[in-house]
């Protein structure tokens, strides 16, 4: 592997971009953690037909939102998902990440996806 990425995600990492418009909650997930606690799937054979069939093997989703009236609690929950926001990493469009112990490079679809995130593995 190639030492030029510099950060490590994991699955269920939030993450930010660059064309965030509205702070939107970007997940990070593995095909290793999406097998892992499903009973009568090897993770390695579904990793590898994953790849046979071109499919993508780290991914993000990104949360939808909905307005809301005032509730009790709304300004600490708003806080709170600001906060999480804050600390998320910020990746950027082309730069090379390690997910799962394997290089990915970062491409930017578009912050008006579900996906607005692929990470596009980096063969040796």
């Amino acid at each position: 592997m190639r030492a030029t990425a510099t950060k490590t995600l994991s699955d269920g990492q939030q993450v930010r971009t660059t064309m965030d418009v509205y702070r939107p909650v970007i997940t990070v997930h593995s095909i290793e953690a999406f097998f892992a606690n499903m009973s009568g799937f090897d993770v390695a054979e579904e990793y590898d037909k994953a790849k046979a069939k071109g499919e993508a093997t780290a991914w993000t989703n990104q949360s939808g939102s909905c307005l809301t009236s005032d509730y009790a609690g709304k300004a600490a929950d708003h806080a709170a998902k600001m906060a999480r926001y804050g600390a998320s990493i910020l990746i950027e469009d082309g730069e090379e990440v390690i997910i799962e112990g394997r290089l990915y490079t970062v491409k930017y679809m578009g912050i008006n996806y579900s996906d607005p995130v692929h990470f596009i593995e980096v063969e040796d």
